[in-house]
């Protein structure tokens, strides 16, 4: 239907998630989305949660790869961004990039869910100076904790 009504070489990129909080499982299907990772509480990748196929609204009858469930441990971070945080742009024409959010991540993967969300928001920002925004910047976290409803999400 996207391929229809979109113009051409128009697109929506999308990362799905899904997550089964009895089993501890997480799913997804990434259609030319940036990619969202697994983290460890150190902070290290544990998965990337890579494209599965392209974006949306370019080739009729496209299909999706969906990857073996990732299982969740206690302490894991799922962390979603939009395009607009790594493509964030300093004024000498550098972008932020991904490794600057895992950086983030990894210096205050101690903290709470949300402020991690916030903190990756609020460095984006800087760095581009807080100069006008071109895209959207969002980033999603979920941390994994023991006790089911005590699980904690934010996004910024």
């Amino acid at each position: 239907m996207l391929v229809q009504d979109l113009e051409q070489h128009q697109f929506v990129t999308l990362c799905l998630v899904g997550l089964q909080p009895d089993g501890r499982k997480l799913f997804y299907a990434n259609a030319g989305h940036v990619p969202g990772f697994v983290l460890l509480s150190s902070g290290e990748v544990k998965q990337s949660l890579d494209s599965t196929g392209p974006p949306l609204g370019l080739f009729a009858g496209s299909e999706f790869l969906l990857p073996a469930a990732t299982e969740l441990q206690s302490g894991d971070m799922l962390v979603l961004v939009t395009d607009g945080v790594p493509e964030a742009t300093a004024r000498d024409g550098t972008q932020f990039g991904v490794e600057r959010v895992l950086d983030y991540i990894r210096s205050h993967c101690g903290e709470p869910a949300p402020q991690i969300a916030s903190g990756v928001y609020q460095a984006a920002r800087n760095y581009t100076q807080h100069d006008p925004q071109d895209d959207d910047i969002t980033a999603l976290v979920i941390k994994v904790e023991d006790g089911g409803s005590d699980n904690k999400a934010a996004g910024a």
